[in-house]
């Protein structure tokens, strides 16, 4: 897992995607339906809230120039936006519209990523998603409905 944007004294997560390709998956490339992602819940738009940091309980918001949103599909793709412009090319290959596309797998409630060591352990109930890090800090998401398409931002953060 990879953290940015802490020089704005905001943490933010690009938990999704390193390594990956600057285009959509082709309907070749892609898995079978994933019916645990299904039935969980996780398939949809999710929008980073908080990370809240273990130990202390401190709570960091991201502030909307650090907006970011994650959409996992059935098919076991995944996208995640605006990638931070200091990130492209670096860490993350994006399209056209700034988005970075990956796999993911979720496996008994572990949900794993390409390049991501062991995966997290994931908590879904109702609109909120959650994760612990790997310093004992918790990554909360809430869901975006309707979902977005992979680039669009949620008509509260547009100018």
């Amino acid at each position: 897992m990879r953290l940015i944007n802490e020089s704005l004294g905001v943490t933010v997560l690009l938990m999704l995607c390193q390594g990956c390709s600057s285009t959509q998956p082709s309907a070749s490339t892609q898995s079978v339906v994933s019916a645990e992602a299904i039935a969980t819940g996780l398939v949809g738009t999710w929008r980073l809230d908080s990370v809240i940091e273990g130990g202390t309980e401190i709570v960091h918001r991201p502030l909307k120039p650090n907006l970011f949103l994650m959409r996992f599909f059935a098919d076991g793709s995944c996208a995640s936006w605006p990638i931070p412009k200091d990130e492209i090319g670096a860490a993350f290959n994006v399209d056209r519209n700034g988005v970075s596309w990956g796999r993911y797998e979720l496996k008994d409630g572990i949900l794993s990523l390409p390049g991501v060591e062991g995966g997290a352990k994931i908590d879904i109930k109702g609109d909120e998603f959650s994760y612990a890090g790997d310093e004992g800090e918790r990554w909360l998401y809430h869901r975006i409905s309707p979902d977005l398409q992979p680039g669009a931002m949620p008509a509260s953060t547009q100018p």
